[in-house]
C-alpha cells in the first residue's frame, strides 16, 4: 500500500506495517505539494482543487495534472510494487487527484477517514455545510470509518453510496482495549489524577470563546490546581493538547495569577503535552475533562471520570457544541468547583467507576468511537486484501 500524506494519519499506516501482512510505503505532504503546484497556481486553495466549480483556469490545471498522473503513476507503481493507495481524508487537496487517477488505473484508492467524531449538533452542522459547499462525489474504491454515525453522515451528505462506505472500527483502539481487558481486578492505586483541559478558542467556530467562557476556564483551572496544593501525596497531571499548548499555558497563567497561585511551588503538579493519553489514563485513578474522547476512553477503562459542567456553560449555546452533551445525565458531572473537589476526592478514595456510569461510557464508546471488540486491525487487513484481489481480477 502507498499511503499519501503519510504524516497526516493518526498511526494507522505504522500499525498496519507492523502487523506484517501488508507492506506500507509513505509519501509525504511536502512531495505531493511540490508536484501539485507544478500544475496548479500557487494561490489555488485545497477547496478549488477539490472542486474548480467551473473556473476554466483551475479546470485546465486539473486536466493537465491528471493527464500527467495517468502517464506517471503506472511507471511508479510498477517500480515500487503498489497494489493500493490510501489517504487520510476524503477531500485533502494534495492527494485528491492522485487518488482519483489511481482508481481509474485500477489501483484501488481507499480513504481511512480520520474525521469520525460526530458528537454534537454544531459539529454535525459545520461538517454538513462544508461538504455541501464542496459539492463533490468520492472517486475512490471505498471510505473506511470508525463507527456507524460517521458512515451514515457521509452517505446522507451524498459523498458516496452506501456500498462504498464501510465501518471497521478504530485500529488504534485495539491495543488499548486489550490492555484494559488484561487489567487485574485488584489493581493497585496509582495515586494520580489526570486533567485533559480545554482551551479558549477565538473566532465564531470556537467551542469555548474567550469572551464567553473565561470565568469557566479560570474556575476549572484554579480548582484543579488547588486540589493539587491540598493533596501533596497525589500527583496531578495536566495534559494540554500539543497543537494549542502555548495558548493554553498563557490562559492558565492568567487564571492562576488572578488567584495568587504560583504553580512552580506545587511539586506534585505536572504540566506536559508529551505523555501518551492512553498511558496516562491507565496509570490514573481519576480523570477530569470535557469535550474530549479521552473521557470516553477513560470511562471504558473504568477510571473515575468527572465532567466539570459549571453554570457558565450550562446554556443552549454550549448544549449545541459540547460533545455528547445529551448523555451528561448518566455521567458523573460536577456543577460547581465545590462539587468538582468533592468528586475528585471521592474518586481517589474509591478509584473504580460505579457500574451505571461504566455502562454509560461503554455505550458512548460504541456509539461515537469504535466497537468494543479489539478486531479492527484484522478487519482492515481483510478489507484491503479483498479490495486488492478484486482489482487484480478486473485487471485480468
Amino acid at each position: 500500500m502507498l499511503a499519501l500524506l503519510g504524516e497526516s494519519f493518526r498511526g494507522d499506516p505504522e500499525i498496519l506495517a507492523a502487523d506484517g501482512r501488508l507492506r506500507v510505503l509513505e509519501l509525504s505532504a511536502e512531495w505531493l505539494r511540490r508536484l501539485v503546484y507544478c500544475f496548479y497556481d500557487r494561490r489555488t486553495s485545497w477547496r478549488q482543487i477539490v472542486n474548480p466549480d467551473g473556473d476554466s483556469k483551475q479546470l485546465r490545471s486539473k486536466s493537465r495534472y491528471r493527464s500527467f498522473l495517468a502517464a506517471f503513476l503506472p511507471i511508479l507503481y510498477r517500480r515500487i510494487g503498489a497494489d493500493c493507495v490510501i489517504s487520510p481524508h476524503i477531500h485533502f487537496g494534495l492527494d485528491f487527484d492522485w487518488g482519483a487517477v489511481s482508481q481509474e488505473l485500477r489501483v484501488p484508492y481507499v480513504v481511512l477517514h480520520r474525521e469520525n467524531l460526530y458528537a454534537s449538533p454544531a459539529l454535525l452542522k459545520r461538517i454538513r455545510e462544508r461538504l455541501s459547499l464542496l459539492k463533490f462525489s468520492f472517486e475512490g474504491d471505498s471510505i473506511v470509518v470508525h463507527n456507524e454515525i460517521a458512515r451514515r453522515h457521509l452517505i446522507e451528505c451524498g459523498v458516496a453510496p452506501a456500498d462504498r462506505v464501510v465501518t471497521l472500527g478504530a485500529i488504534r483502539m485495539d491495543r488499548f482495549l486489550r490492555r484494559i481487558a488484561a487489567l487485574p481486578d485488584n489493581e493497585a492505586p496509582h495515586r494520580r489524577l489526570t486533567f485533559f483541559p480545554f482551551n479558549l478558542v477565538g473566532g465564531t467556530g470556537g467551542t469555548f470563546p474567550p469572551d464567553m467562557a473565561r470565568d469557566y476556564f479560570d474556575r476549572v483551572a484554579v480548582t484543579i490546581t488547588r486540589f493539587a496544593m491540598n493533596n501533596s501525596g497525589i500527583e496531578v497531571v495536566i495534559k494540554p493538547k500539543s497543537d494549542a499548548e502555548d495558548e493554553w499555558r498563557r490562559n492558565f497563567r492568567l487564571a492562576l495569577t488572578a488567584a495568587s497561585i504560583d504553580p512552580k511551588t506545587i511539586p506534585n503538579l505536572v504540566i506536559s503535552s508529551k505523555p501518551d493519553a492512553q498511558n496516562l489514563i491507565l496509570r490514573s485513578d481519576v480523570v477530569v475533562g470535557i469535550n474530549s474522547t479521552t473521557l470516553i476512553e477513560a470511562g471504558v477503562a473504568r477510571r473515575y471520570v468527572i465532567v466539570p459542567h459549571f453554570d457558565e456553560v450550562r446554556t443552549e449555546y454550549y448544549d449545541q457544541r459540547i460533545l455528547y452533551r445529551d448523555a451528561f445525565e448518566g455521567l458523573l458531572v460536577a456543577r460547581s468547583p465545590e462539587e468538582l473537589t468533592t468528586l475528585m476526592q471521592t474518586g481517589l478514595d474509591t478509584r473504580r467507576l460505579p457500574e451505571p456510569y461504566y455502562s454509560a461510557y461503554r455505550a458512548l464508546f460504541e456509539k461515537y468511537v469504535s466497537p468494543l471488540t479489539p478486531t479492527a486491525q484484522d478487519e482492515y487487513v481483510a478489507h484491503f486484501s479483498s479490495v486488492i484481489r478484486g482489482s487484480r481480477g478486473k485487471n485480468g
